[in-house]
């Protein structure tokens, strides 16, 4: 279950779940609703664990299939506030690809036909009657009532 991948990357980091979502940048009563399978990681909740930790794979984290992580990449531990040593230096690691010719890349194609399409006689809609009042409802819970 999606849950128990989630918590083996808290373990994994050596986070806590309160500190794994302030690095994901929301509530911890959310990761704790996850963690107790009150709740199911929405599509925003796994973009975000995907983004802060680029080397876990998609596969694993959604599917439950692979290894967690999909580069061989070292796990860094953030330096506390009250550390007296300096944060180390990581070395990013670039891949290059070579970029294919435009030439094969472009192929003929020929253009759809253009489709004509004749103009649709619609009925005009019948009144229903007068508008008599309007309500407004505001984000603030509050409301405006406007009467004819």
């Amino acid at each position: 279950m999606i849950e128990e991948r989630i918590k083996q990357i808290i373990t994994t980091y050596g986070l806590t779940a309160g500190g794994f979502a302030d690095i994901l940048g929301i509530q911890a009563s959310g990761i704790s609703h996850i963690l107790s399978g009150r709740n199911k990681p929405s599509l925003d909740f796994v973009t975000r664990v995907l983004t802060k930790f680029p080397d876990i794979s998609w596969n694993w984290l959604v599917l439950g299939k692979g290894s967690m992580q999909s580069l061989e990449v070292p796990v860094i531990e953030e330096p506390s506030l009250f550390s007296q040593e300096p944060p180390q230096k990581v070395e990013e690691v670039k891949t290059e690809v070579e970029p294919e010719p435009l030439e094969e890349v472009f192929e003929e194609v020929e253009e759809p036909p253009v489709m004509v399409q004749e103009p649709v006689n619609e009925p005009e809609p019948k009144s229903k009657g007068r508008i008599r009042r309007i309500i407004v409802f505001y984000d603030d819970c509050t409301y405006e009532e406007v009467s004819n």
